[in-house]
């Protein structure tokens, strides 16, 4: 059974291992369903039975109290109320929750009914509820006639409650050790299911993590040893040992695989090996030949698989070299001749290039002394441009105080206005104080003796209101003949401002000018001082190109000699019947 497990493809196995994890999880899901629907259903089972049962046993042992608290009141009004028609709304009040209890019974018998109690219980819990409700109803009637015998009756109908509320007690106690046996129980379950979900969740968590070390060392161990035979391989030891598992899966065909591909290699390299050594010789004396200078060697060898291109690329390289050597030795000569005429050439260029050089170095010093005198003149008309704006600024200023100095003698002639206007209040608060004063000495002189020294008074506000007319007439004149005065400054003041103004725009126009006159100065020096440059780079150009020539010359004599060693060189090189030819007309023309 191992053994064919063994044998099964690796998707096969990972399957078989996802299924059997998948199928443990979904036997537990199953469980843990099928225990959370029974939880469900008991859950329902005790919110529609025992609890709603003991909600409404509950509730009626309410009301009864709650009907035994309205009787007691119901007393206590009609014994200190004398409103007949409220004891009466009272009493009906109290009648209907009797009435109530009556039809609530039927919910209570079922209850009972669905808890075991026997037909007899049942029957002796409702006629205790039968007395009680009929003796309420009795003392409910009798509160609207009698309240003292209503008073007296409570006894009485307070011991047909108890023993009422006695065996409704006990029901109530019945329900609620129901309810409370039943949320055990559920509790219980609940525990028991939880106990048993988690048990199951770590065998299955176990079970899992068992055939994943157990996959892993099934696929993962026999991977990593071809991994390392792989790798030993790819460093080039074929001796490494490939153990045959004897296994059909993807485990096996890799292990075969890898066997072939060792012995594969083996063999390559042997062939490699053979085929270096005819390379090593056939190569080796190609080269050789080529070293003695002998260029007519070629490699006749057999090469086999990539070395035949290296066969063929050395013996078209050869051929090439062969023939490129035939015509540098034919050519030599030529360029030898060449040589000699472009020596002499650069020898007539090198003269005619140092007697250009001096001229342009003469030109140059003339163009430096013409620059000099621009700059200078354009030094001194931005100088005077300068000034003109300084004067231009001065002028403005000049301007603005002006303007500020005729400001303050507008604001001074109003101020005197304001006086004025001020003078001629005082004027008339003079005048009317004379004419208070002059009643005021009437009416003293009406009084008699009595109003001699209101008289009195009334004389000396009329010569201090008299004082007071005059000064402000005299102030008044002063005013009139101050702002005659400021208009007269205004006047003046505006003039020399117009002045000024005229005298700035003279000043501008020479700004303006001078400014243009510099602008041209200075475009002129800025022309001859590039002109200046050019003629220097050109300076510079053409010494360089004296340089270049005297060096071009050195080339070419170099050149000339490099040839002719050049042509000793070539000699050492066979390059077949041509060459030897051309070798020999070479030595004829040197000799």
């Amino acid at each position: 059974m191992t053994e064919t497990f063994h044998n099964f493809s690796i998707r096969t196995k990972l399957k078989l291992m996802a299924l059997a994890i998948v199928a443990l999880t979904a036997a537990l899901g199953l469980y843990g369903f099928l225990l959370l629907d029974g939880n469900a259903q008991k859950t329902a089972e005790l919110q529609t039975g025992v609890i709603t049962r003991d909600d409404l046993v509950s509730d009626y042992h309410d009301a009864t109290t709650q009907s035994l608290a309205n009787l007691y009141r119901l007393t206590s009004i009609a014994s200190s109320e004398s409103n007949a028609a409220k004891i009466d709304e009272f009493a009906k009040g109290v009648t209907k929750d009797l009435v109530a209890l009556e039809s609530g019974l039927g919910g209570v018998k079922a209850a009972m009914a669905k808890e075991g109690y026997t037909d007899s219980q049942i029957q002796t819990f409702a006629g205790l509820i039968a007395a009680y409700v009929k003796r309420g109803k009795d003392v409910s009637d009798m509160a609207t006639s009698d309240a003292a015998t209503a008073t007296g009756m409570m006894t009485g109908t307070r011991q047909h409650f108890e023993t009422m509320s006695s065996s409704l007690d006990q029901v109530v106690l019945t329900l609620t050790k129901h309810k409370a046996n039943s949320l055990t129980t559920i509790a219980g379950d609940m525990h028991q299911g939880e106990m048993v979900f988690a048990l199951s969740l770590t065998v299955i968590i176990a079970i899992a993590l068992w055939l994943s070390f157990f996959m892993g060392g099934l696929i993962a161990a026999p991977l990593s040893a071809i991994t390392d035979v792989v790798a030993s391989l790819s460093e080039g030891d074929l001796s490494v040992h490939v153990a045959d598992n004897g296994r059909t899966d993807e485990v096996g065909k890799l292990t075969t695989a890898t066997i072939r591909l060792r012995d594969q290699l083996a063999g390559a390299e042997k062939s490699k090996a053979d085929q270096v050594g005819i390379i090593v010789g056939s190569v080796g004396a190609g080269l050789s030949a080529l070293a003695n200078g002998d260029l007519t060697a070629r490699i006749h060898a057999e090469l086999a698989g990539p070395f035949a291109k290296l066969k063929t690329d050395f013996n078209m390289a050869m051929d090439r070299l062969q023939s490129t050597m035939k015509s540098v030795l034919a050519n030599t000569h030529g360029i030898g001749t060449g040589a000699g005429e472009i020596s002499q050439a650069t020898d007539d260029l090198s003269r005619r290039t140092e007697q250009q050089a001096a001229t342009l170095e003469e030109t140059a010093a003339a163009l430096e002394e013409i620059t000099a005198s621009v700059k200078s003149t354009a030094s001194n008309i931005r100088a005077a441009n300068e000034r003109a704006a300084a004067a231009k600024d001065a002028a403005d200023n000049g301007g603005k105080v002006v303007g500020t100095a005729v400001g303050a003698m507008d604001a001074i002639a109003q101020s005197s206005k304001k006086i004025t206007d001020i003078i001629g209040v005082i004027d008339e608060i003079a005048f009317q104080t004379n004419l208070l004063a002059l009643n005021a000495g009437v009416e003293a002189a009406r009084a008699g003796d009595a109003g001699r020294g209101f008289a009195v008074v009334a004389s000396e506000v009329r010569a201090l209101a008299g004082r007071s007319s005059d000064a402000a007439k005299q102030i008044k004149s002063l005013i009139s003949a101050s702002g005659q005065q400021v208009e007269a400054g205004v006047k003046y003041v505006g003039d020399t401002g117009a002045a000024l103004q005229r005298i700035v725009e003279q000043i501008l126009q020479i700004n303006a000018l001078v400014f243009e006159i510099s602008q041209a100065a200075e475009q002129q020096a800025s022309s001859i001082s590039q002109v200046n440059t050019a003629v220097g780079q050109m300076d510079q150009v053409t010494q360089q190109n004296a340089a270049m020539v005297e060096e071009s010359t050195a080339a070419a004599h170099s050149l000339a000699h490099e040839t002719e060693a050049l042509r000793e060189l070539m000699a050492f090189f066979s390059v077949g019947e041509r060459g030897e030819s051309n070798l020999r007309v070479v030595a004829r023309r040197r000799a």
